[in-house]
């Protein structure tokens, strides 16, 4: 862990947590579209047959995308984790060297001044 305190571990393995739930997303979308397919198969009413048909085009697509956005998502939350740690690394960086200068400067203001 570096000086300013990010830990970005546990952010990490939650990104690959999620990212491992993209099987199981990918499963409910399937689930999803297969229920409103099974209605329009056993609906008979020609306008109600043509509504599910549209409801099926309209979220046929965001289903099969869930899982591949879910797993996504936990790439994102992995690469966040990392960037922020890079981040601190790097202000950690800056810290030693504003610290530096600060000692710097304090031993300069404690020397004697010679008038002379």
């Amino acid at each position: 862990m570096s000086g300013w305190g990010m830990n970005a571990a546990p952010l990490y393995a939650s990104g690959d947590r999620i990212s491992g739930q993209g099987g199981d997303a990918d499963a409910s979308g399937r689930a999803l579209l297969n229920v409103i397919a099974d209605a329009e198969g056993v609906v008979h009413h020609p306008t109600l047959v043509g509504a599910f048909g549209r409801y099926y085009d309209a979220v046929s697509r965001p289903a099969n995308q869930f899982g591949e956005n879910v797993r996504a998502l936990g790439c994102q939350i992995q690469t966040t984790a990392s960037t922020g740690a890079g981040a601190d690394l790097d202000a950690t960086e800056t810290l030693k060297s504003v610290g530096a200068a600060v000692l710097d400067a304090g031993s300069a203001l404690r020397r004697s001044i010679n008038v002379g």
